[in-house]
């Protein structure tokens, strides 16, 4: 088994090992809202830079979530449709998290400050500050 595949097997059965969720944009995963994933708290405390100068608030915590649960937008660009194809579901996708998307883990809001591919591709690093702060 290559390594990447081996960072994505284990990254997954944490995910069911750990069972966190968030909510974002109202996008379900398996007929939930509740969307699974992993948090880390490596970055909390480390403040966001720019060119050396401080420019944010400082991370709370990192969710770690896979890019199967955040489905990319269907465009036209992006998908083949031939007579025997059925057309695609579009009321479920979005477009990849971006900074300054907001989303909810454990009732607090929380701006996406980071995004970071994790696990050679297959999931999402999000670095997240609290709007409240």
């Amino acid at each position: 088994m290559s390594l990447s595949a081996e960072l994505t097997a284990g990254l997954c059965e944490l995910e069911s090992d750990l069972a966190t969720t968030f909510r974002w944009k109202g996008i379900k995963f398996n007929g939930s809202l509740d969307l699974p994933c992993i948090v880390s708290t490596l970055r909390r405390g480390l403040m966001l830079m720019h060119g050396g100068f401080e420019v944010g608030p400082e991370v709370q915590l990192t969710l770690i979530v896979r890019k199967e649960v955040l489905p990319p937008i269907v465009t036209a660009d992006n998908t083949i449709i031939t007579v025997d194809s059925t057309l695609p579901d579009t009321s479920n996708s979005t477009a990849p998290p971006r900074t300054g998307n907001r989303l909810i883990h454990r009732n607090i809001t929380y701006r996406v400050s980071v995004v970071r591919d994790a696990a050679a591709g297959s999931h999402w690093e999000l670095d997240l500050t609290d709007i409240a702060r």
